[in-house]
Formats: structure tokens, sequence, C-alpha cells
């Protein structure tokens, strides 16, 4: 794949908010894909520019996810701090399966069970909700 590709959501975070081996990874992809540069210079004008606007800081148990099964068509709304989750990564990391999908974050329950076109549960076991 190509190494632009493999990086585009760890592109899209915050660069405080990946731990140092997301960010050395991400690094890497953009060396290895962006040889004249034109994507790095992208994603340091996006950090400059969040740098301007401050974001209160993160509450993981107001944010919300919903994880999307296409293979067996159900979805199910996680706090962001659920072990199944993982801040949208999943128990195994990945953002993005060969069974689903991460959709979010939301700041509210009811637009994170309205995120996916499967009728979305709480997560039984981080009980987003209660």
């Amino acid at each position: 794949l190509d190494p632009l590709y493999r990086a585009r959501r760890l592109l899209t975070m915050a660069a405080e908010r990946p731990n140092e081996k997301s960010h050395e990874k991400v690094m890497g992809l953009l060396r290895a894909g962006d040889p004249r540069g034109g994507v790095t210079a992208c994603y340091n004008a996006k950090e400059a520019v969040r740098e301007l606007y401050p974001v209160p800081d993160y509450d993981p148990l107001n944010v919300y996810w919903t994880y999307e099964n296409w293979v067996h068509k159900y979805a199910r709304v996680h706090r962001a701090d659920c072990a199944h989750c993982n801040d949208g990564r999943g128990s195994h990391g990945a953002d993005l399966s060969h069974a689903g999908r991460w959709l979010g974050p939301y700041e509210q329950f009811v637009s994170a069970s309205r995120a996916s076109e499967y009728e979305a549960l709480p997560c039984g076991h981080c009980s987003p909700i209660a």
C-alpha cells in the first residue's frame, strides 16, 4: 500500500494525541510517501493552525465512538476509554478491519448512536448511557 494511504488516519489526528510510536510512524510514512514534501508541509500547517485554536481538555468519559460491523450488520456505541474502543482504535489498535470500522468521535451519545446505518446499541462493557 501507498505510505500516505496507510498514514491517512494518523495525519488527521492532532499531533499531541497519538503516542510517540504513532508519531514516529507518521513521520516515517511521510518520508517514504512524500518525496517532494507537499503533504508534510500541509500536515505542519494544520498543526500550526490548531495551535491558534485551543481545544478544551479531552475527557474520554464524554466522548463516544460507534463501532460498525458490516459483516454481522450491527453497531455498538462505546465511551472513548472503553477497552473495546481504545479511543476509536479498537482492542487491536486498528481503525478499520475486514469486518467493520470506527465512527467518531462524538460529543453526545445520541449522535454516536445515529452514526451507523445499523441500529446502534450501547456497549455492554462500558455502559455509555449509564
